[in-house]
């Protein structure tokens, strides 16, 4: 697997698609080439990387070109595009990109704060339409990245280089055209499966998948695609992606949002433990529950939720550690205390 980072053109797009700025210039191998791109990151041979400022700064460029909606429709298929979640903490990250020269004066932070990124996961490549721009950055500020190793590449350069280092790998056909019940084309990389062709129609639809019909025949969800199959899903009553998708699915989009459906469903299932367990009146316990989140290192009370969700941690364990927070009652009188919360309406 690839990991890059790209410019905020490039970014662009692949969000709106070339030609969005009205520029003619290399159109048509434009178009080309983010194709490419965009295949290689919906496969996930490529992991394409989103600092939260280029977001941003691209999120600004969409507002002022195309209108505060058209922005917010397009947000969340930028975010999509690639992995926000990033191992350094941002503030640091701001912080060294800060301590950088602005030199030339036009430079931007989105891309001080990209050449840092790049230095601290140590990413193979960064994508941008002026590489002799970026290079100019990087040697000006030379001392404070001295150790940088990203190479940072044009999409031309960078899909010539990938190319040749995947021996042969758009040899042959690396896309699929598979079609609705209604003939409508959807196209997926090649190795597909149902659930792929779901989730590409909409999030909705693959988070229902039940079983799917291709080519009249009932078909197994692992089971790779093939060109010019007609799909056609059928949903269930009810959101409920098995955690075993994730290892067959080809696509990002399908990974991701299985991913996220998950998430969701094993956070509900940990706030309804919680408020089994602590009644109605949860917010009397809203402060213990903070520290003891805290205490056992997770982000907030949601990623609590989830890891008893998920079952990794008990709810007896974490009443014990309330009780501990308390400190002036003991676990008989907790669980007392708890049980008649459940009955007693405005109970603190």
């Amino acid at each position: 697997m690839c990991r890059i980072l790209v410019c905020a053109n490039t970014l662009l797009d692949l969000a709106l698609k070339p030609g969005w700025d009205s520029s003619d210039v290399n159109l048509e191998n434009r178009i080309k080439n983010i194709e490419i791109l965009q295949t290689l990151i919906d496969s996930g041979e490529v992991t394409l990387y989103l600092p939260q400022d280029l977001v941003q700064y691209v999120h600004l460029v969409i507002t002022e070109n195309l209108g505060s909606e058209k922005a917010r429709q397009l947000l969340q298929k930028v975010v999509l595009l690639g992995n926000t979640e990033i191992a350094t903490d941002w503030l640091t990250i701001l912080e060294q990109a800060n301590n950088l020269e602005l030199y030339p004066d036009d430079t931007e932070l989105y891309e001080l704060t990209s050449l840092v990124y790049c230095n601290e996961i140590n990413a193979d490549s960064l994508i941008v339409q002026d590489a002799s721009r970026y290079r100019y950055i990087l040697e000006y500020n030379s001392i404070q990245l001295h150790d940088f190793n990203t190479h940072i590449l044009t999409l031309n350069s960078f899909l010539a280089l990938f190319s040749e280092h995947k021996l042969k790998a758009f040899s042959q056909p690396q896309t699929i055209f598979t079609f609705t019940k209604n003939n409508t084309v959807v196209k997926l990389p090649k190795g597909s499966t149902a659930i792929d062709f779901a989730y590409k129609i909409h999030t909705h639809l693959g988070d229902r998948c039940f079983k799917a019909i291709v080519n009249d025949v009932e078909y197994p969800l692992d089971k790779p695609l093939k060109y010019g199959d007609i799909v056609w899903i059928v949903k269930g009553t009810k959101p409920n992606p098995d955690p075993k998708w994730i290892d067959y699915v080809k696509t990002k989009t399908a990974k991701d949002a299985i991913q996220r459906r998950l998430k969701r469903i094993s956070t509900e299932k940990g706030w309804n433990t919680i408020k089994n367990e602590l009644g109605k009146n949860i917010r009397a316990y809203r402060k213990e529950l903070d520290k003891v989140t805290q205490e056992l290192g997770y982000q907030d009370l949601n990623a609590l939720a989830m890891q008893l969700g998920n079952r990794n941690i008990s709810i007896d364990y974490v009443i014990s550690l309330i009780h501990e927070e308390r400190g002036d009652i003991n676990d008989q009188c907790l669980s007392t205390t708890i049980s008649n919360s459940k009955k007693i309406k405005g109970f603190k």
